[in-house]
């Protein structure tokens, strides 16, 4: 069913703040599937990036031993980012970077700078808080789509985490794209990889937990929502009419289908053939149901399973 052309009038006791946000996204009603993933997507680019690699010059002497720095693979994953690449995508083939609490904090060796990503919990939780007063402006819009959900969703939704980890690991784009020259596309997509565990392991509990918390809540809940709403509520139904408000979730196109795909690789260039499949699976769930919130349900299942496989396994470099 084509989604309602207005929202309900607004109660004379309503404040004037409240009718006017309902006003206004009734007449913007773009307003309602963008604003959210924008806020997200802004305060993310604040969030640190991954550091490079740094040569130290280690005078007269040998490094410090394994035992005192840390393995090569802890080291690793104190320098992550946020939804990962595969560990050896892009930057990924470069040397690693020296651990936050690596060699020269404790007088073994020469002294390595502090890492940026020590601000990474605070800048992730306020995109999240912010990210969330954005969806609470525009959830009048929101409600304009019956909640319902279908078993199908998550049954797709445990089949995604299975195309999207499967795809990562074989490392088609290593193999395929990168002979061609476009390895600092790649490079683009890794993942902060950022090791709670190791980089809050002195820090009072309660900021471990509560980060993990946090990020494991804006993984299922917030990006699935806002996601979802933003590629399959507006961005589909755009590319195929100017009224595409009019147009039902779950109809499909040729062109909404290219705007998929087109999404899917610009927002996961290191992962783009896992993003391009699992899309392109949640869209064929879309057209079954004609139902936004089984494409919502569906992306948190994969998510909430992405962050069960990430925490047991400690495969960082996937968030």
């Amino acid at each position: 069913m084509p989604e309602p052309s207005h929202q309900p009038g607004a109660s004379p006791a309503e404040p004037r703040l409240l009718r006017g946000r309902r006003a206004l996204l009734e007449k913007q009603r773009w307003l309602v599937f963008v604003l959210p993933l924008v806020v997200y997507m802004a305060i993310g680019s604040l969030e640190p990036k991954r550091p490079k690699a740094k040569v130290v010059d280690w005078p007269d002497e040998k490094p410090a031993s394994r035992e005192s720095t840390g393995s090569e693979d802890a080291v690793s994953q104190d320098a992550g980012s946020e939804d990962a690449a595969p560990e050896d995508s892009g930057a990924g083939q470069e040397a690693k970077p020296q651990a936050e609490t690596g060699a020269g904090e404790s007088g073994d060796g020469p002294a390595v700078p502090a890492s940026p990503y020590r601000f990474y919990p605070l800048v992730y939780t306020i995109k999240i808080a912010l990210t969330l007063v954005a969806i609470w402006f525009v959830l009048p819009g929101y409600r304009a789509f019956p909640v319902r959900v279908s078993p199908l969703a998550v049954l797709v939704g445990v089949a995604g985490i299975i195309v999207w980890i499967g795809l990562c690991e074989l490392h088609l784009e290593q193999k395929w794209l990168e002979p061609l020259g476009l390895k600092s596309l790649l490079g683009l997509g890794v993942r902060p990889g950022f090791d709670p565990f190791r980089a809050l392991a002195h820090q009072p509990p309660w900021q471990l937990w509560g980060f993990l918390a946090v990020r494991l809540f804006g993984l299922v809940a917030v990006v699935a929502l806002i996601e979802e709403f933003f590629l399959r509520g507006f961005l589909m139904r755009f590319v195929m009419d100017v009224d595409w408000w009019e147009i039902p979730v779950g109809r499909l196109s040729v062109e909404a289908v290219a705007a998929c795909v087109v999404y899917a690789v610009l927002s996961h260039p290191a992962e783009l053939f896992a993003a391009a499949a699992w899309f392109l699976l949640i869209t064929l769930l879309a057209v079954k149901t004609k139902n936004i919130w089984d494409c919502v349900v569906a992306h948190a299942v994969t998510n909430l399973l992405l962050g069960v496989y990430v925490l047991v396994l400690g495969q960082w470099q996937y968030w």
